[in-house]
């Protein structure tokens, strides 16, 4: 698959973008419920962050990151998933 290079007009690569969840513990990928992979091409593609956030949230699992993945892994982008505070500890106003 190749796509027009906007400054160019020529053909050039697509750069296909996978939204992963990795355990920043076991460098493991989620594939799927309660199995993790450490193979990057096998795990969940959420497509978007907003997906993999919600998602890591229900999971309510420590030191989980978002990979922003482009197939080669010095372009990779990492967000931390922040951990979200028991329901006891939330003050109530």
């Amino acid at each position: 698959m190749r796509s027009l290079n906007s400054n160019s007009g020529q053909a050039g690569p697509v750069i296909k973008l996978r939204v992963v969840l990795q355990d920043r513990t076991s460098r493991h990928y989620f594939h799927s419920a309660k199995q993790w992979t450490p193979d990057i091409q096998k795990a969940t593609d959420f497509k978007q962050t907003y997906l993999a956030l919600e998602f890591a949230g229900l999971l309510n699992q420590a030191d989980l990151d978002i990979v922003l993945t482009f197939g080669d892994p010095k372009y990779d982008f990492r967000i931390a998933v922040p951990n979200r505070a028991p329901p006891d500890a939330i003050p109530s106003y």
